[in-house]
């Protein structure tokens, strides 16, 4: 997905559905590249998921990654308001918006049509 990553620190986030009937519960996560990688903890305790969940898409849209689209509300006077919407290969959905108007309200209805398969997660 990534060409070229800067150095830095990044964050891992693995989630993996097992049903019942999974005998097989270990797992690897993986590094390639010319450097060691060194896992030190599993920190899941200090972190909620949807929490994890709403900064990486937040990050995703305001870098405009593949895959998200973003309206700018000029037209609608409010240049500084802007929605970002992505639906990934993982899954999930989001719907951004950033609005750093210093008079102006940002209200949306969104109606899902077909709930199959989605669970509401809050703002």
């Amino acid at each position: 997905m990534f060409d070229s990553l800067p150095k830095g620190e990044y964050l891992v986030y693995v989630e993996m559905d097992w049903n019942e009937a999974t005998e097989d519960t270990d797992f690897c996560v993986t590094c390639y590249g010319a450097s060691k990688s060194f896992y030190l903890r599993d920190e899941k305790s200090l972190f909620e998921k949807n929490d994890v969940l709403r900064k990486v898409y937040a990050s995703k849209a305001k870098q405009m990654l593949p895959g998200v689209t973003c309206q700018n509300f000029t037209d609608k006077g409010a240049p500084s308001i802007n929605k970002y919407k992505s639906f990934q290969d993982e899954g999930y959905g989001f719907i951004y918006v950033t609005n750093n108007e210093q008079e102006a309200t940002f209200n949306e209805k969104v109606n899902y049509t077909n709930f199959k398969g989605l669970e509401m997660m809050k703002p």
